[in-house]
């Protein structure tokens, strides 16, 4: 790709539905919903507990898992319907230390999801492939590929991924490229750049 395609500003992040302002950058920010499938600002969480003191889904009303099986189980109907953010969150789920929700640990499993939830439009997914081969977690450490996948999460509007692309231009000595990557990365919000 050419800078120009690298530089060009990013897609806006999507909206809460139930609030339609954008939802935040970071994850410890938003939620997603496995019964439905939605990625929910917390603040909206936040409020529908605090009415409701029942714990249903804001969105869809529908109880959460009470097993890891049922989590996993409903996570699995979401991927099966192609749903970007519940593949990049199985992906989460194999990545884990110890494995996540009753998961093996399977790094390769991990990647595949991530690679498939990238190609369905869902950015932070390849931020998390060049994370992975950037601290050779589970795969051996390959700067080029960690570039190249943080590249890719950038110019679908990861944050985080253009933030760190950003020091990766610093480091090689290319202020004016950092400078770039920071600016659109600070205009999404991520107070570092």
């Amino acid at each position: 790709w050419t800078d120009e395609d690298l530089f060009k500003q990013p897609p806006p992040n999507e909206e809460c539905p139930i609030c339609m302002l954008p939802n935040p950058f970071r994850a410890a920010d938003k939620t997603f919903q496995e019964c439905c499938g939605k990625v929910l600002c917390n603040g909206c969480i936040y409020a529908n507990q605090v009415e409701n003191k029942r714990q249903l889904c804001p969105f869809c009303k529908t109880p959460p898992a009470t097993s890891d099986g049922e989590f996993i189980e409903m996570l699995k109907k979401r991927v099966d319907a192609d749903n970007a953010v519940a593949i990049y969150t199985l992906g989460g789920k194999y990545s884990a230390v110890s494995g996540g929700r009753g998961l093996p640990q399977n790094y390769n499993k991990a990647i595949e999801l991530w690679l498939r939830a990238g190609e369905l439009g869902y950015a932070p997914a390849y931020y998390n492939i060049g994370y992975v081969y950037y601290n050779g977690e589970g795969v051996e450490r390959d700067d080029k590929k960690a570039k190249y996948y943080f590249e890719l999460g950038a110019m679908g509007g990861d944050v985080i991924a253009r933030h760190n692309l950003g020091i990766w231009e610093a480091n090689a000595g290319n202020m004016k490229r950092a400078v770039k990557h920071w600016m659109i990365s600070a205009a999404a919000g991520h107070d570092d750049s």
